[in-house]
């Protein structure tokens, strides 16, 4: 199973959803050039009608989290201009 590790844009403070591989692993979250980016691990052999919805989320510091059991953490982000975000993939 050949594997690689792609680059994925996030976003601030809202809900956006990738298509990946189920099994596809998440491994850091981290600003570029300002902008939030999901560092992802997906194995290549996986066909592309194979790929699921995973839904993926952002919340800033101080920010109310309805339904947390739902989430699973991934990382926290600091933008430059001291916004903090934490990214959590929405589980259900």
């Amino acid at each position: 199973m050949p594997h690689r590790i792609l680059k994925y844009r996030g976003h601030c403070n809202k809900a956006f959803v990738l298509r990946l591989p189920k099994d596809a692993v998440v491994l850091s979250v981290q600003n570029q050039l300002d902008v939030p980016v999901l560092w992802i691990t997906v194995d290549s052999s996986v066909p592309m009608d194979q790929y699921v919805n995973r839904v993926f989320i952002s919340f800033g510091t101080g920010q109310e989290i309805i339904g947390i059991e739902d989430f699973k953490y991934i990382a926290t982000v600091q933008e430059l201009h001291g916004r903090v975000w934490h990214f959590y993939e929405h589980l259900k």
